[in-house]
């Protein structure tokens, strides 16, 4: 059985790999801000707003969430303007 997290201290997640229906959904930028998508790809700055992040994420209890690092040389937003960078931690959630 895998182990869980509180992710931000909101969000309880396994600590497993995402699959490949997972996308990123939040994860942290520097100094404790933070980043979310939401389930069409729009990502949006949330500077100290962790609750507001976990609401524009849109996790439900069938998002089935995982926290998890972003592997090394994979994009997941399409228009290229924001990404969680590889070795960052990021919340994931099914698309």
């Amino acid at each position: 059985m895998p182990a869980t997290t509180t992710f931000l201290n909101r969000v309880p997640a396994r600590c497993m790999p995402p699959t490949k229906r997972h996308r990123p959904a939040i994860w942290e930028n520097m100094l404790g801000t933070v980043f979310a998508c939401n389930p069409s790809g729009q990502v949006k700055f949330f500077d100290y707003d962790y609750d507001g992040a976990v609401a524009w994420a849109g996790l439900t209890s069938d998002s089935d969430p995982r926290v998890a690092k972003v592997p090394a040389g994979v994009r997941y937003v399409s228009d290229g303007t924001v990404a969680p960078r590889a070795g960052k931690v990021a919340l994931w959630a099914k698309r």
